[in-house]
Formats: structure tokens, C-alpha cells, sequence
């Protein structure tokens, strides 16, 4: 994280957990945006029709939030789009008692950053801080009141990916997830909500490890109106791109934290699956994006 948590203001009043929208102190409740100008790289509403408000709920299993792939072996594989994001997981705080690796029940975990803040990442590393038998789950709703406590802080190897998303959002592909029941999270006083995909990943010095996805857009990168802006491309009259995932999960090195790797359109009938994707010419090295696996169609 590029700022200090300990260095943000500690007058966070204690008392008992916020209610949806509702302030622990005098401030307003925070608005998740995921497509302002400070939060989007590739979907941001000021150059892209039809993105939600700000505040208002995702529906994360129509476009452009979902897209049709292939799989390493060329069998269709379905995958949510989250953006560019950071292979630098933002920190999570989760609160157990000495000893223990249990969260405190009724104390959900506290973090200090939004979409669009400096530090922000869809992926979490999660620190385990140590409270005494004293502590009463809910008094704490900021990270910086936490911190401020000088707890027993223990980091894991372990990155979650969970985006904050505006509350009533919905994943309704997410594997072995139930989509009705988002993850609140505190944010300094109020609650927040995201959406878990996959399982833990570990970190690799201290980086949420990546995997290839190869792609192709209507127009190549270079082009009068190429690359992302163009759109995938796709079979004609279907959703199906030719965008190959070179892991999936359950593989030993998936990752849905994908580096994007742009091959020519003039190669899109020939590339089919891993094998002919990694033979494919490559024009341009994209961004890492946040590309959970969603179940089959």
C-alpha cells in the first residue's frame, strides 16, 4: 500500500456495526465507482455507452462484464472482466484471537482503500491481527483505529480476490459461490461489499502471481481505432472470441490475474486453443487484468 494506514486520521468513533449506507461517524457514506476516470483503465463511462452510475448495482453476467473464451484444451471457458489492476495486493485486516486463525464471529474485516484510491487492489493479502479476550467484535470499524491499538499484526502468503462492488451486485457464474450473499467489509466506519472469486492464491515475493491470456480485437493495436475500443473479436453472429486461457481452475498455476498477450486478427481462424495461441504472432503486450473463471455455459 503507497500511504501509511498509520498515518490517516484516528478520530473513529466505536460503537456498534454500520448498517448498509449508514455512517459510524458524522461522514458520508462512500459511493463505489469501478468506471470513473480514477478507477477504469479499459471500461471507464466517459468513453464507453452503457456502464452503471456510480453507487448503482453491476450485474456482472452481461457484457461487457462477461465474455466467451477458449480453454487451453479449445473447449469454450467463460470469464468475468474486472479491469487493469495491481499485482501488488492491497491489505485486509481479519480479527482472531491469539493463538487462532478464526475471524471473531460478527466482525467483518476492515479495509482502508476504495476503487479509484491509490493502493487499491481487486486482490487482498490478508493479515491476521491478534485481539485480546477483551475486545468485543464490532467495536473496531476502521483500519486505522485497529492499527492504532498496536495488536499483534501476522501477514499471510495468501492474496484474495474479492472487487469491491456497489451493494446488490450480482455474479451469478461465480463457481461454488453462492451470488446472493456478497462479503461486507468495513471501510473506515462503513460497510462495504465485494464478491469472492477462487480460492486463495499464493503470493510470489509478495505479488499475486499472474497466467497468459491470448486475445485479439477487431482492429490490431496500431490501428485507426484498434485494440480494446474496437472489441474482441468474434465468431460471426455469435459471442464466441478466440481468447485463450492458457490455465483454468484447478490448474497448478492458474491465476485470474491474467498478462494479456494480443496476437494479429489476421491469425484469429488458426488460433484454437494453447497450443496454437502460443504459435500465434504477437503485436502488442497488453495489461494485467482481473479475469476470474466463471462456471460453464
Amino acid at each position: 500500500m503507497k500511504r501509511s494506514l498509520l498515518s490517516l486520521s484516528l478520530l473513529v468513533a466505536c460503537g456498534p456495526l454500520p448498517k448498509p449506507g449508514e455512517a459510524a461517524r458524522g461522514d458520508a457514506a462512500p459511493v463505489i465507482d469501478r468506471f470513473s476516470a480514477s478507477s477504469g483503465r479499459l471500461m471507464v463511462r466517459d468513453t464507453m455507452d452503457g456502464l452503471p452510475a456510480p453507487g448503482q448495482a453491476i450485474d456482472l453476467d452481461r457484457a461487457p462484464f462477461i465474455s466467451q473464451g477458449l480453454g487451453p484444451d479449445g473447449k469454450p471457458a467463460r470469464y468475468y472482466n474486472f479491469d487493469v489492476q495491481s499485482p501488488v495486493p492491497a491489505l485486509r485486516y481479519a480479527l482472531t484471537r491469539a493463538g487462532e486463525r478464526v475471524r471473531l464471529p460478527g466482525q467483518p474485516d476492515l479495509i482502508d482503500v476504495l476503487p479509484g484510491d491509490p493502493g487499491y487492489s481487486d486482490f487482498w493479502q490478508l493479515t491476521w491481527v491478534e485481539v485480546p479476550a477483551s475486545y468485543q467484535p464490532g467495536e473496531l470499524t476502521s483500519a486505522a483505529a485497529l492499527l492504532a491499538r498496536g495488536y499483534p499484526a501476522v501477514p499471510s502468503g495468501e492474496a484474495v480476490n474479492c472487487p469491491v462492488v456497489p451493494a446488490g451486485s450480482t455474479a451469478r457464474a461465480r463457481p461454488g459461490v453462492d451470488s446472493s450473499a456478497p462479503e461486507a467489509l468495513l471501510y473506515r466506519g462503513h460497510q462495504v461489499f465485494c464478491m469472492a472469486f477462487d480460492a486463495p492464491l499464493l503470493l510470489d515475493s509478495g505479488l499475486v502471481p499472474t497466467s497468459a491470456i491470448y486475445v485479439a480485437f477487431q482492429r490490431d493495436p496500431g490501428q485507426p481505432g484498434g485494440g480494446p475500443a474496437s472489441g474482441f473479436r468474434r465468431e460471426p453472429g455469435t459471442e464466441q472470441t478466440h481468447n485463450v486461457l492458457s490455465s483454468l481452475p484447478g490448474d497448478t498455476d492458474y491465476s485470474p490475474l491474467w498478462s494479456v498477450k494480443i496476437y494479429a486478427g489476421i491469425e484469429f481462424d488458426s488460433v484454437r486453443d494453447a497450443e496454437s495461441a502460443a504459435r500465434a504472432r504477437l503485436v502488442e503486450q497488453g495489461p494485467l487484468v482481473n479475469c476470474p473463471v466463471a462456471t460453464a455455459p
